[in-house]
């Protein structure tokens, strides 16, 4: 179904690699193809009733993540952020945030996550209290069950808060920063931390024949590493729009055009997808992917109409640049369509913008700001 989002109306194709369960507070939450695998890895991987058990802690587990992310999710809608969905997977959940907080913002908002995990780790704490804490010779298999997973909650809300991306405690530190210091500086610098540790915790898993610490020092420095190139381009195409940055110059196709004729077009320019016309109405937009496995089931004698897309994500000329990257983001790169009074005006590329963050770059290289 399409999805309302903060500025307009705009069609968004859920990602086939994740499938939306339900929704919560007007949240969708999307669980990952690869969560699903893992649910049933476990459920298949023994007989036991220690299987079961253990597998019954996995999506209780899981349960207090997605908790976790609503807590910043929540928290964000009381700031105004809205957020577009949650989506679990095997290493954790992701609630995604339809713009960029405010550093004071930020702070709260990294926080809420970990703060819910301690507050079900409390509450099971005085359940295990009620019951007799005390006395664990006595407890019942629900009692062990209730233990383990107060002390995964204190786990997940201590690991979250070590000071790296993307775990929240890398975003608290650059909000913290932030209150003093310009977002790209603070960033560089939260992310630099969270690199050092990275090193210093694949170092360990390494010495030990820890693989996991080891995957996990990876994730984590790639993240720092995805923070800081994500916040240089928030800093260079702060305050441009996107009439700046999109091809005007762009080649059109009509739903009766056979894919032979859009597979010449393809090869002889250097546009990636094709809009899709019917006079001044757009109907849809043929991509390249979809344009060869049209090519591939259906022969180059077939219509673009069968192959091509309808459903698509406009913007205005209008709109901010970093806005309508947030949305060719969430779209996998997918061109998008800039619209004027309904009728087609330009296409925002992967290449037009590279281009132009390219362009903007290169004299804070030459004085030497990155």
């Amino acid at each position: 179904m399409p999805e309302e989002l903060k500025d307009g109306a705009e069609k968004r194709a859920p990602s086939g690699l994740s499938v939306r369960i339900f929704s919560a507070f007007g949240i969708p939450v999307r669980v990952h193809f690869t969560f699903l695998l893992f649910l049933t890895w476990l459920a298949l991987s023994g007989k036991s009733s220690e299987a079961s058990i253990y597998s019954a802690l996995v999506v209780a587990l899981f349960f207090c993540v997605l908790l976790h992310e609503f807590g910043h999710a929540l928290v964000a809608r009381a700031f105004g952020v809205k957020t577009r969905d949650i989506t679990l997977y095997p290493m954790g959940g992701v609630a995604m945030l339809d713009s960029r907080p405010t550093a004071f913002q930020e702070l709260w908002i990294a926080l809420a996550g970990p703060a819910v995990n301690v507050v079900i780790a409390v509450l099971l704490f005085f359940y295990l209290l009620v019951a007799g804490i005390l006395n664990m010779d006595q407890a019942t298999n629900f009692d062990s069950f209730a233990m383990t997973l107060m002390i995964a909650n204190l786990g997940l809300a201590a690991f979250n808060l070590i000071p790296a991306f993307p775990m929240d405690g890398g975003r608290v530190l650059r909000s913290l920063l932030g209150l003093a210091l310009p977002d790209r500086q603070a960033t560089k610098i939260a992310a630099g931390v969270g690199q050092v540790l990275a090193l210093l915790l694949g170092s360990v898993g390494l010495a030990m024949g820890n693989f996991i610490l080891v995957i996990i020092a990876f994730v984590v420095f790639i993240g720092a590493s995805h923070e800081v190139t994500a916040s240089v381009t928030r800093t260079l195409i702060a305050g441009h729009l996107v009439k700046e940055v999109m091809v005007t110059d762009f080649v059109s196709l009509q739903p009766n055009d056979l894919l032979s004729k859009a597979s010449e077009l393809s090869s002889s320019s250097n546009q990636p997808d094709f809009p899709v016309l019917f006079g001044d109405e757009v109907l849809g937009l043929l991509r390249k992917i979809d344009m060869q496995t049209g090519l591939y089931n259906n022969g180059p004698a077939s219509y673009v109409a069968g192959s091509m897309k309808r459903e698509f994500t406009q913007v205005s000329p209008e709109a901010k640049l970093e806005d309508a990257l947030a949305k060719m983001n969430d779209q996998k790169g997918e061109t998008l369509l800039v619209t004027e009074n309904s009728v087609l005006v330009g296409l925002l590329t992967n290449h037009s913008v590279s281009q132009f963050i390219n362009t903007l770059d290169i004299p804070q290289r030459q004085n030497g700001a990155l």
